[in-house]
């Protein structure tokens, strides 16, 4: 009497046992590279978006940006302007106080930046 492994395999014989594995193997390679093609697809789509808001913020601060440094260099010169004035001193005088007061602080600053950078690479 056959067993019912003998039964199974005398029924499906070996070869097309074997091609039948291959052509499963070779439709999910298919489905695995199909899908891989729509993830890239998807990426490029959402940066392409992303880009596209990006530019229009970009665009719409702009003028805010050259807004503000304009007035941010009014200031400074008011400051320069009125800083020679309290003190009697010449106007150029208050002008080279007022900008060596904003590279220092610019050099304090950066000099900060540098310190905290190297704690974070190192640390």
């Amino acid at each position: 009497m056959a067993t019912q492994r003998e039964e199974l395999v005398a029924v499906v014989p070996l070869e097309a046992s074997a091609s039948s594995s291959a052509s499963l193997v070779g439709g999910l390679i298919s489905d695995v590279q199909s899908l891989v093609r729509q993830e890239i697809a998807l990426v490029r789509q959402e940066t392409i978006e992303d880009l596209g808001r990006l530019r229009l913020a970009g665009i719409a601060l702009a003028p805010v940006g050259a807004l503000l440094a304009l007035g941010s260099m009014l200031l400074v010169l008011a400051l320069a302007q009125g800083a020679s004035e309290l003190l009697h001193w010449p106007t150029w005088a208050g002008y080279a106080v007022i900008g060596a007061i904003l590279a220092i602080t610019g050099l304090l600053l950066m000099a900060m930046r540098r310190t905290t950078e190297k704690e974070k690479s190192h640390g």
